[in-house]
């Protein structure tokens, strides 16, 4: 079950590089740009689903100390994943819309 939380962080990480790499990267075309952010977007899915698969293994086996120790983390974590994988893409589809003007 350790497992599901590398799964998490790994699917994390992908959520916000491919954002990012079309941020970096002047020679994104916008075909490109929404599968990247249909990726994006669902590996953040993935990474929050892990997550709760993780936590409903928690309350499974009555770990009641485990899951008061990380609820209040996990929850911080997967808000800010969220938030920010949205953000990301958001501001990643502006500057790719403003580069195709120029």
């Amino acid at each position: 079950m350790g497992l599901l939380n590398i799964g998490s962080l790994g699917f994390g990480l992908l959520a916000w590089g491919l954002p990012l790499f079309n941020l970096i990267n002047p020679k994104t075309k916008a075909s490109e740009f929404y599968w990247d952010a249909i990726w994006s977007l669902s590996s953040c899915g993935i990474a929050l689903c892990f997550q709760i698969i993780y936590t409903n293994y928690i309350v499974t086996i009555e770990d009641w100390i485990a899951l008061m120790d990380t609820a209040q983390t996990v929850a911080v974590a997967s808000a800010t994943l969220l938030i920010m994988t949205i953000l990301l893409n958001f501001t990643a589809l502006i500057i790719l819309k403003k580069r195709q003007v120029e």
